[in-house]
């Protein structure tokens, strides 16, 4: 608790440093979209999640404005999302470890002369007042940055009580642009396509992609735990298959993991190196069973079934599928490891009598 306070104050200390630097003396004008010709995005801090969820204003912005120029600043996890994107004119890497060559990287980006910047991290940090200082675009946008003139434009945002895209709606507004139905767009190449087809190819029954492994240890399923799930499918009285993704670190105790469950039939997806490699096993697959937000999200990119698994209520409600066709687990508990693992069995039975879900409440 001691620890985290101080982190706390060193955290405080270096935004208000940040902002005696990198703060301006007054805000700019108000946004006119039709004057606007290249925006950057701000994605620096690289979440798979985040960059899917985004996805939904570059293709609105395209749609509308197709003249506008979009680039994204963000890390390789982000890149890897957007890559073949063809609603994003340029991807510039971030380098999330401290790097010189981001500095060479923000000087370039000042050249460009963007008219908009938009920045849809709702926390404040040193760091991303120094990138958009550095940028220096002839407009920013920013969530709860009333208190900066750095940013012309400070959109409000109460995080407990909203989903995630719901920053892209507020900003699409403020362009003029009214999105009614919302997508997430991930676009595999051809080859990874067939890749993903390949690995399906000959398997039987009704195909299940397993994901046990979330952001954090509270977020993933321990070997024990993963074990049981993969007891708990042996009794279902259906035929099916059953691939599993995991990250690369992850191999020597997914295999562990196999081994222990005794005899079942199930194919590790083996080299697996990028998320996009793992997206298109997901988007071959029927259904997927996961904890981790940026698979669920991927899940929705690709209209996937899913069964997603979450510890409380804050992040169902922020980061739940933006369609239908999903059963959520909640545990309420600080750990997914509490969770009554007959609850995935019982949603793989609903599913397989129905071919869909029963359409969930909306957050």
């Amino acid at each position: 608790m001691i620890h985290r306070k101080i982190n706390q104050f060193l955290k405080e200390v270096r935004v208000n440093i940040g902002k005696f630097l990198f703060d301006r003396n007054e805000k700019r004008n108000e946004l006119d979209i039709s004057r606007v010709k290249k925006i950057i995005f701000l994605m620096y801090r690289d979440k798979i999640g985040d960059s899917l969820v985004n996805t939904i204003m570059y293709k609105a912005l395209k749609t509308s404005y197709p003249e506008i120029e979009i680039t994204v600043l963000t890390g390789k996890a982000g890149k890897a999302v957007l890559n073949n994107n063809p609603d994003v004119d340029k991807i510039v890497l971030w380098e999330n470890k401290k790097n010189i060559k981001n500095i060479f990287t923000l000087n370039a980006l000042k050249e460009k002369k963007y008219d908009l910047m938009i920045n849809l991290d709702d926390f404040n940090f040193f760091k991303s007042l120094f990138i958009v200082n550095k940028i220096n675009a002839a407009l920013n946008i920013g969530f709860n940055k009333e208190e900066y003139k750095l940013y012309d434009i400070s959109i409000e945002w109460k995080k407990e009580i909203y989903h995630e895209s719901d920053k892209c709606i507020e900003v699409l507004k403020r362009a003029g642009i009214t999105e009614e139905k919302l997508n997430y767009f991930f676009y595999l190449k051809e080859e990874e396509i067939e890749k993903g087809k390949e690995f399906w190819e000959n398997k039987s029954g009704l195909k299940i992609v397993i994901n046990f492994y979330g952001a954090s240890k509270h977020r993933s399923f321990t070997l024990n735990k993963a074990v049981d799930i993969l007891e708990k499918l042996k009794k279902m009285q259906f035929d099916y298959s059953v691939g599993i993704v995991f990250p690369p670190n992850k191999k020597n105790e997914v295999s562990n993991i196999v081994k222990n469950a005794g005899n079942i039939d199930v194919n590790i997806v083996e080299n697996i190196k990028t998320i996009r490699e793992s997206a298109a096993i997901v988007k071959g697959a029927d259904i997927l069973i996961t904890p981790e937000t940026s698979l669920v999200h991927i899940a929705s990119a690709f209209d996937i079934p899913q069964i997603a698994i979450y510890r409380d209520k804050t992040t169902k409600e922020i980061w739940a599928p933006l369609y239908d066709n999903y059963k959520m687990i909640v545990t309420n508990k600080r750990d997914i490891n509490k969770i009554d693992t007959a609850l995935i069995t019982e949603g793989l039975e609903e599913f397989y009598q129905n071919k869909t879900f029963k359409k969930p409440e909306r957050v």
